[in-house]
Parts: C-alpha cells; sequence; structure tokens
C-alpha cells in the first residue's frame, strides 16, 4: 500500500488495518450468503437490504467434514485449572471439527489478511496435551487453525499461513524431546507448549526478516528451509491468532489484535487479550525498551503502529515484539464453538454478540435445505462465518474481515 502521511516520530504512516488509511469505494462486490432466512435476521440484518461491500470476497471451504481494553481480564476467572482436579474426559480424538473460514477484502483497496485450517497438523501422546491418560489415544491428532492480520502488505501474513504451523509442529516436538521421558503433569506440558509458541514465533517473524535465529536447525544443518532474503519489506508485519484443537484441550496463540473467543455454556470466553498501546502494561513495556506511544488516530506505537505486538514490523524493534500470550483450556461437554477473526469483525461487534449468532446459526442446521444434486453442500460452520463477516460490514467495518468458526459440538468418544 501507498504513504498515507508521516507520523510525529519521522516515521511513515502507511495505508493499512493499523495504520491510517482511506477507505476505497470505488468498486462493488455482492456477497450471498447461503443460509436459512431465519438465521439472517438474528443480527437485525434486513434480508431484502443490498450491501454494496467493496472488494472480494474468499470463502474456505472445510477439507473435513461437511465442508482494548486496558484492563487485562484475569483468565484464572473463566478458564478452569488443570491442578488438583480430575483429567477431562477426551473427546473425538480422530476426527477434526467441522469449521469453515472466510475472508472479505470489505472496503478497503487490498486483501491483507490470510485465514488457516490444518487437520492433523501433528500428533502427539494425549498426556502431553493435558490429556486424561486413557487408553486408545496414545497418538492423538492436533488440530491447527489460523487468522493473520496483514498491515502494509500481504506478505507476511501469507508467509505465515504457508509456514507457521510447520515452524510450531517443529517446536512442540523439539520442546518435548528436551524435557525427557519425565511425566508431563499438569504444569509441565503447559510450560512444553508456552516455550515451543514462542519460540515458534520468534523464528517465523525472523524468517520475514529474512534472519535466522541462531538455534535454528537450518543453520546448523548448513541446508536452509527458508530463504535468507526478507520475505517483506521492513514496514509490513501482521498478527498472528493461532488454535491448537486437540482431544482434550485448545491451545490458543496471539499476537498483535486479533482474537480468540470460546462459546461455551452460552458464555462467550476470551481465551486472547488483543495487544494494544494503550493496554497499560504494554505501554510500560513499550516505554521501557526506549519507545513512546503517542495518540495519532488512536494510540500507536511512535505514532505509527495501533498494535504493540506483530510478526515483522523491523523498523519498530525493539518496542514491537512478536512474542506471543499464550492460553490453555480444557474442552468441556458444553463447548459450542470456537471463533477466531481479525479485527475487522471485533472492531464492530461484542465477544457477546459474535458468539450469540454464530451459536444460534449452528444450532439451526437442522433446518438447513439438503443441496441440491450436483451443488457442494456448505458447511453450518461456513453460514455461520459468512453471516458474521457479512453483518460486520453491514455495522460499517472498514477493514478486511477475516473469520473463522469451529463447530465444538461434538459427541465424546468415552
Amino acid at each position: 500500500m501507498s504513504s498515507g502521511g508521516s507520523s510525529n516520530s519521522g516515521l511513515p504512516v502507511e495505508e493499512s488495518d493499523a495504520l491510517a488509511y482511506e477507505p476505497d469505494n470505488s468498486g462493488t462486490a455482492d456477497m450471498a450468503v447461503s443460509t436459512a432466512s431465519d438465521i439472517l435476521t438474528l443480527g437485525s440484518v434486513d434480508n431484502n437490504q443490498t450491501l454494496d461491500m467493496p472488494g472480494v470476497l474468499f470463502q474456505h471451504p472445510s477439507p473435513l467434514q461437511a465442508t482494548g481494553a486496558n484492563d487485562v481480564p484475569d483468565f484464572s476467572a473463566v478458564v478452569p485449572s488443570d491442578a488438583g482436579g480430575p483429567r477431562a474426559p477426551c473427546f473425538s480424538g480422530n476426527d477434526c471439527p467441522p469449521h469453515g473460514m472466510v475472508s472479505l477484502c470489505g472496503r478497503r483497496r487490498e486483501m491483507e489478511d490470510a485465514v488457516v485450517a490444518k487437520s492433523c497438523f501433528m500428533k502427539l501422546p494425549c498426556n502431553k496435551v493435558g490429556g486424561c491418560n486413557a487408553g486408545g489415544l496414545e497418538e492423538a491428532p492436533l488440530h491447527y487453525f489460523g487468522v493473520y492480520d496483514g498491515h502494509g502488505g500481504s506478505q507476511a501474513a501469507n508467509f505465515c499461513a504457508e509456514r507457521l504451523h510447520q515452524a510450531l509442529a517443529e517446536e512442540v516436538e523439539s520442546a518435548f524431546a528436551q524435557s525427557g521421558n519425565v511425566d508431563q503433569n499438569a504444569s509441565n506440558w503447559e510450560v512444553q507448549w508456552q516455550a515451543a509458541m514462542t519460540q515458534c514465533f520468534k523464528r517465523m517473524d525472523a524468517e520475514v526478516g529474512g534472519f535466522c535465529l541462531e538455534e535454528c536447525e537450518c543453520s546448523i544443518s548448513g541446508n536452509p528451509r527458508h530463504s535468507p532474503e526478507p520475505i517483506a519489506p521492513e514496514t509490513v508485519g501482521t498478527t498472528a491468532i493461532v488454535a491448537v484443537v486437540g482431544a482434550c484441550q485448545i491451545i490458543v496463540g496471539n499476537c498483535g489484535d486479533s482474537r480468540a473467543v470460546l462459546s461455551r455454556g452460552g458464555i462467550a470466553i476470551p481465551l486472547s487479550v488483543d495487544h494494544k498501546p494503550e493496554r497499560e502494561d504494554e505501554m510500560a513495556r513499550v516505554e521501557a525498551a526506549g519507545g513512546r506511544v503517542i495518540y495519532w488516530n488512536g494510540y500507536r506505537v511512535l505514532g505509527v503502529l495501533a498494535m504493540s505486538r506483530a510478526l515483522g514490523d523491523r523498523y519498530l524493534k525493539p518496542y514491537v515484539i512478536p512474542e506471543p500470550e499464550v492460553q490453555c483450556i480444557k474442552r468441556a461437554e458444553d463447548d459450542e464453538c470456537l471463533i477466531l477473526a481479525s479485527d475487522g469483525l471485533w472492531d464492530v461487534m461484542s465477544n457477546e454478540a459474535v458468539c450469540d449468532i454464530a451459536r444460534r446459526a449452528l444450532s439451526c442446521r437442522r433446518n438447513v435445505q439438503p443441496p441440491v444434486d450436483g451443488q457442494e453442500e456448505e458447511t453450518p460452520a461456513a453460514q455461520a462465518a459468512a453471516l458474521l463477516v457479512k453483518l460486520a460490514l453491514s455495522k460499517g467495518s472498514t477493514d478486511n474481515i477475516s473469520v473463522v468458526v469451529v463447530d465444538l459440538k461434538v459427541p465424546r468418544d468415552r
């Protein structure tokens, strides 16, 4: 994208979701949401309304089944701890949960978001993912979902969509190999995942910049798995919100202001906290590193970037860091769905509204007519994702909008 001005720091302010921009209203595109009419009315959207929707819709069918605030929330109040309690029984350990993904360019000139879903991206013993140690799941598959919201360009987001899940699998295997054959108790397995996720994000940040971490295997082997050249210019970066869904646990890593929310028993549980410069702890960290948070069309690091953590953005280091915050939560019988989305959704809709609409859309799946012969069936999760995108646009979202909905309402294996 072209430059949109300059900040008080003298650094360029670029047109992106994280920086100053001017929406492109020159073109229009219609997005058809194929779903039951009662679902479309949930968000107070007029079914007869014609929405002018600049941009292009990218709908991603599932490859499997039928296809901020200054206050940091206390996760302990809503996320049950493993310590001192019985192991949660495993859910279906072999099948990837039904899911749907929708990306919309929206009112932006360029599409800078990327989304990904990888079924069985790796396998681990169940007790290394906080499992119940029950027989029959010695090697439980793990499924990966991610949303990457690029800014300054799409290169970093697209690269992460192609590479981050691979790097995470490598780092997880390495972390547990280094820990030895000790019993993976409740605290130890979480520590390993925290370390693996952190190292993975740092590796991706280095690869985007054309660097290689000293401990990276590719430099040791002399057989690089990535280009020594930068993937993107120094002014390009991306958020990353990723979720690993296993038989017993959901593990979320977040860097930036994309978000993951779990709907459980009719309650919206945030599994990430936006990394915004105005967050008290983030502002203190930026200032301790020698940077400043400047109000310039919103709070921004050095008056430029509207998030305090991201992958890439080499010109804003060491103030903008790639370190993720990691959250682990047991799966429960009343889990309904998991939603990952870019801030194009969250800027105009609350966690509660998003979860309520997704829940109702998924619950209507039995009322949806089967597809006509020759037509591909659309998953209820894809319908829910498309509906959320449509509602966000109707509510005035000016950003790229990307939504992943994972349907967690599946029968238990035991």
